[in-house]
Formats: C-alpha cells, structure tokens, sequence
C-alpha cells in the first residue's frame, strides 16, 4: 500500500497540535485570571459597597469609590467605572 498521500498531514500534525495545545493553556491562563478578578470584584468591592449601605442608606457611590478605590483597579469592571464617572 501506498500512504504518501498521509505524509504531508503528519509533517503537520506536530506543528497544529502545537499551536493547539498553546491556545488551550494560554485562554485556560486567562479563565483563571478572570476568576480571580470576579471573586476579588465580589469580596473586596460589592461586599464592602453592600455593608456601607445596610449601615447608610444615603451612601454616595460615587463618593465611596474614590475614597476606597481608584480607576487603576482593574478587577472593578469598566462599566461600574463608567456609570460612577457619570453622574
């Protein structure tokens, strides 16, 4: 039997699983990082907004933010930092 029609597919083969292999592992790098922001955002940002408005009602977000936290907090979403730029 004759396989040369095979041949160039497993020249190939190494190279695409390669290039394969490196997507999986470089979006699984980002999932976990994204993980980690969304918890970080919940625990550090949501939860601590939530306790100062249960202990006042008339917090002011916009004020709270600046005093705890700055734009360069780059597990706060760009949305939250774009409706607190707004009034």
């Amino acid at each position: 039997m004759n396989f040369d029609f095979i041949e160039p597919y497993l020249k190939y083969s190494a190279i695409i699983a390669g290039v394969i292999s490196f997507i999986i592992t470089f979006f699984n790098k980002e999932q976990v990082k994204y993980e980690k922001n969304k918890e970080k955002y919940f625990d550090d940002f949501l939860v601590r907004f939530y306790s100062a408005f249960r202990n006042n009602k008339n917090v002011n977000i916009k004020d709270f933010f600046y005093k705890n936290y700055s734009y360069h907090d780059n597990y706060i979403p760009t949305i939250c930092k774009l409706l607190i730029g707004k009034e």
